[in-house]
């Protein structure tokens, strides 16, 4: 649980926190929730909102206890991801000029992208993995700077 210490793991440890209320809303506003799935999508919007719920909640249980975190943050990153796939982009393009349409789909954008960041700061924070790409370059020249100096 090295990530939830300092400036940084307050921040993180909020992020998650929020994941879990998030998670506890989809039971509490089951219905309002449900009415957001697609009717189409097997077996039934209400299992759809229990399911995400649920896996919300444990993928904030798992990252707060440092559990298996970092594949936590990943699942949670693909499951929104599928959203974006599977129900926001079809609903916008059945519906192009409804705003609350492309409302829906920014917050999942935001989301998925807030999942991801946290997914790779949780994965590099845990050691497992070392970053690739600008980034990973970045890391090093810092790392090599703050030698220098």
């Amino acid at each position: 649980m090295r990530y939830l210490h300092g400036q940084a793991g307050w921040r993180v440890t909020v992020a998650i926190q929020r994941l879990l209320i998030f998670g506890v809303s989809h039971f509490v506003y089951a219905r309002f929730t449900a009415a957001l799935a697609p009717a189409w999508l097997p077996p039934s919007p209400l299992f759809w909102t229990y399911a995400t719920g649920m896996a919300q909640i444990a993928a904030g249980v798992a990252m707060l206890s440092g559990i298996c975190a970092p594949l936590a943050a990943v699942s949670l990153t693909m499951m929104y991801a599928a959203f974006g796939i599977l129900v926001h982009i079809p609903a916008v393009i059945a519906r192009p000029s409804s705003h609350g349409r492309w409302a829906e789909n920014a917050i999942n954008l935001i989301l998925t992208g807030a999942a991801w960041c946290l997914a790779d700061s949780l994965s590099t924070a845990s050691g497992r993995r070392q970053r690739r790409g600008i980034m990973g370059w970045l890391d090093r020249r810092r790392k090599q700077w703050s030698r220098d100096t």
